[in-house]
């Protein structure tokens, strides 16, 4: 990212990584040791500022007033990644996940395993977020509501449709993998 950003962990069963959230400074990366079997979910909190000793975030946060997240899920709106590490058979399971809105675009891509595709949304939806949708802060577009696949085929004009399909198939390659 060209931005700090503050992942967030939420652990869903199985084994429990030792951190549930950090920060990940522009350009940076990290490695994390997951002990299988673990489901979960990460995510990534933007423009957070220390706020009388306590973390708030503009998207994605937990609420936890911490780094860590504890246990707490994001807040939507909010872009996931989620895994089943070591599950049916031993296989590794992902996608990207916008079912609970979009705040920025995200990707997972597989290392050190032959034939197991990337998952993505690597653009930025926001972009091309209908106002009806948006969540604005000074900045502009910070996020895509919750739910914005449900109300988008709620709607019957042929905009609303094609702007779906636009985002889902043109933005996102958002699919299941397993490894």
């Amino acid at each position: 990212c060209p931005y700090t950003v503050w992942p967030g962990i939420l652990s869903g069963g199985g084994s429990r990584p030792a951190s549930t959230g950090y920060v990940l400074r522009s350009g940076a990366s990290t490695v994390l040791n997951i002990p299988t079997p673990w489901t979960g979910r990460f995510w990534a909190r933007t423009q957070c500022t220390n706020n009388g000793g306590r973390l708030v975030c503009a998207t994605e946060d937990c609420a936890s007033g911490q780094v860590g997240c504890n246990g707490a899920g994001a807040i939507p709106p909010v872009t996931l990644a989620e895994f089943t590490l070591g599950g049916d058979g031993g296989k590794d399971f992902y996608d990207i996940s916008l079912v609970d809105g979009f705040n920025l675009p995200m990707s997972i891509t597989p290392r050190g395993r032959l034939g197991c595709a990337v998952s993505s949304c690597p653009a930025n939806v926001n972009s091309v977020c209908p106002s009806e949708f948006s969540i604005k802060n000074g900045r502009g577009t910070i996020a895509f509501k919750e739910g914005w696949c449900s109300n988008l085929r709620g709607l019957d004009s042929r905009l609303s449709k094609d702007l779906l399909s636009d985002l889902q198939k043109l933005h996102c390659k958002v699919i299941a993998n397993q490894s």
